[in-house]
């Protein structure tokens, strides 16, 4: 075996060819493309990690801010010509706990549903006392309220059409959002919310 020509001087210090540096260039080019695109895939798998983080966190938020309205539900004072009264679009009556800054005690609350053009719903707190709006949740598709009298029926409107009914039903259902439905009981019962005269007199 004639071993010398493979060992032929400057054989071993020749370099690439172009043949090699192509295939090099090219192998190169396909590993980039395909550590491009896992980054590209992290960075968006990251992008929907994070708002469906923040989607629950609003969702949360917004429920909460619905349960406490229903939750401070009140008779109004002795003589207070204003009763609750709900259809499924809307509801209106006193809160403790109404859903925007700066109250300073129980006032009227409205809950406005309104569809929107897209299947969608918008739901509004309006606060009558200055004409202002709040959105409060926005979702697909309808949403309606509905409302528990003491028989265990959900009647679509408050008071009911028949029969006797307390001013405040049992419990409030808003059905439609994506996150399920909420269902709140009514803590004050029948109790009246203090005039406030009735208040000044206690101070």
């Amino acid at each position: 075996m004639n071993v010398s020509r493979f060992y032929r001087p400057g054989y071993l210090n020749r370099g690439f060819t172009l043949m090699e540096m192509l295939v090099s260039l090219l192998l190169f080019a396909i590993i980039s493309t395909l550590l491009w695109q896992a980054l590209g895939t992290m960075a968006r798998l990251e992008i929907r990690l994070a708002d469906s983080q923040l989607f629950v966190t609003n969702e949360a938020l917004r429920r909460e801010w619905l349960r406490q309205a229903l939750l401070g539900l009140m008779k109004g004072a002795q003589g207070d010509t204003l009763r609750f009264d709900g259809t499924a679009t809307r509801l209106k009556g006193y809160t403790s706990m109404p859903p925007w800054p700066g109250s300073s005690g129980p006032e009227v609350l409205e809950l406005r549903l309104k569809a929107e053009g897209d299947n969608s719903t918008q739901l509004n707190a309006y606060r009558p006392a200055t004409g202002e709006t709040w959105p409060l949740w926005h979702w697909q598709g309808p949403g309606l309220f509905s409302y528990l009298d003491g028989g265990g029926n959900w009647q679509a409107q408050w008071p009911p059409p028949m029969g006797d009914a307390p001013e405040l039903p049992q419990a409030i259902r808003l059905t439609g959002p994506e996150s399920g439905m909420v269902w709140v009981t009514i803590m004050a019962g029948n109790n009246p919310m203090l005039s406030r005269k009735r208040l000044e007199l206690l101070e």
